[in-house]
């Protein structure tokens, strides 16, 4: 069969002031034609799954484009549309094709489209017709909506998270959409249930067990695949909230099991609550145990969740104390600076919370430059593996014990390479300070010796009361208590 294989990917934070240019996708990943074949063959990610998977089973792989962002604020309406119509070309000049697999993230918001992936999926069917498949793979925190569910002929979603199954997914997409016939039936069902990402992880309870009941689903009889989106909880949206997606050879089993599943995830909804200390506490629970190295997380700063990744809040807290350790924060006046000092200099200014006050403010930070340079790696853990990560010009200051890192582009802490690229070594670090949720397990997972989740200020908070919503359909719980389902 002749596939087409492409796709646009960003998480977006609608509560964000900041928006999404072009510049954004092409710093992180930007790849159309021969391109696209060469960049993503062979690494964990979806489009690498889906190229993998084809070439192996001998069909023949078009490539369209492949645009993704950092999760960040809205993406300008003229990027995306230049991202459609730039997709839709290069699928006009690839001629006929069989199947599509599109590689979306299931949380893009635009600029007067509030439901980007739903009208990019949308445009394709339109442009290939009834008569050509198309798969879709999506993120584990996709809002997924209707759209999405009827225009794709098949869908599946990541299994884990931190994520680690990307490719899987992009070969079991490239599977089924090739297969002699797609599955028959399938269910669409949305839960009024929004949480948020610190409780999502697939190893820990309830969502360990509530993977194993899909895990279980999707090898009986009748049922072809079954997926679960928790949903993006920073992106207010009309399709906020859970979803389950049954796929099978009868219908009412499908039905069925779409229940089940469903039901299961209402029933766990009180054990998915985030369990937090306050900023006042974290230097006593620092100082209460000798335990390292001690993750200190910064879940509203969350980078991978579309945060500024400058808030200062848990550093102002760390200069207070004399606890050792290492904290990064996105700021390149700072990163410029380092490097007008040099090796060895001494660093004298105010540093991040420049791009809002949602935040924190400003901390005055003092100390000398240990590093400075240009800062990428090649990712090495299960996240992306194989993709290269560049944080821009980076300084490393040091103040007393605690050194902070300065980056120029906003970086994930998905992999220990934020700390090797700037010749850290994570496992001789007592504190290691992370702006993610979850994600970061994938690179600091196995040397985490103890874990404190801080209730910090910003646009990822872990307590959705901070958030107002004004698009989302009908009561949702835990904003309503009262909710039903």
């Amino acid at each position: 069969m002749r596939v087409a294989v492409g796709g646009f990917y960003h998480e977006t934070n609608t509560f964000s002031r900041g928006s999404t240019g072009l510049e954004e996708f092409h710093t992180y990943q930007y790849a159309t034609g021969p391109e696209l074949l060469d960049r993503f063959r062979g690494t964990n990610s979806e489009i690498g799954g889906m190229i993998d998977g084809l070439e192996d089973a001998g069909h023949q792989v078009l490539p369209l484009l492949f645009a993704a962002a950092v999760p960040s604020g809205m993406v300008v309406r003229t990027v995306f549309e230049h991202i459609l119509d730039e997709t839709l070309l290069h699928l006009s000049q690839s001629g006929s094709c069989d199947a599509v697999c599109l590689s979306l993230h299931g949380a893009a918001a635009a600029e007067g489209q509030e439901d980007a992936d739903g009208f990019f999926v949308k445009s394709v069917r339109d442009a290939i017709g009834s008569g050509a498949r198309l798969a879709v793979t999506l993120d584990y925190h996709a809002n997924v909506s209707p759209e999405i569910f009827e225009a794709a002929d098949f869908v599946t979603i990541y299994r884990t998270y931190p994520h680690t199954d990307m490719a899987e997914r992009g070969r079991e997409a490239a599977r089924i959409i090739t297969a002699d016939t797609l599955p028959a039936h399938r269910a669409y069902r949305k839960i009024p249930a929004i949480t948020v990402p610190l409780v999502q992880a697939t190893s820990d309870n309830p969502m360990v067990h509530l993977m194993e009941r899909f895990e279980y689903g999707a090898a009986q009889a009748w049922i072809t695949s079954n997926s679960l989106a928790m949903g993006f909880a920073y992106a207010d949206s009309r399709s906020l909230g859970a979803t389950v997606l049954v796929y099978g050879d009868n219908q009412d089993v499908v039905e069925a099991e779409a229940d089940t599943l469903s039901r299961a995830i209402w029933d766990a909804r009180e054990d998915l609550r985030p369990d937090l200390i306050t900023l006042h506490d974290l230097p006593d629970a620092l100082a209460a145990s000798n335990i390292s190295p001690t993750i200190v997380v910064d879940p509203s700063d969350n980078i991978g969740g579309g945060s500024t990744g400058d808030g200062t809040e848990i550093l102002r807290a760390l200069l207070t104390t004399d606890c050792a350790g290492v904290v990064s924060l996105t700021d390149p006046d700072a990163a410029t600076r380092c490097s007008e000092i040099g090796v060895g200099g001494t660093f004298d200014m105010e540093i991040g919370a420049r791009v809002d006050d949602l935040h924190g403010a400003p901390v005055r930070l003092q100390g000398s430059v240990e590093w400075i340079g240009e800062a990428k790696f090649r990712n090495s853990g299960s996240y992306m593996t194989g993709f290269v990560t560049s944080m821009g010009l980076t300084g490393v200051v040091r103040t007393g014990p605690l050194r902070v890192i300065v980056t120029s582009l906003r970086t994930m802490p998905f992999d220990v390479g934020v700390l090797t690229s700037v010749d850290i070594a994570p496992d001789r670090e007592k504190t290691i300070v992370v702006k993610a949720a979850i994600a970061w397990r994938a690179a600091f997972g196995d040397l985490a010796r103890r874990i404190l989740v801080v209730d910090t200020p910003g646009i990822c908070p872990a307590n959705l009361d901070q958030l107002t919503y004004r698009n989302i359909r009908g009561a949702f719980w835990p904003l309503d208590p009262n909710t039903t389902f």
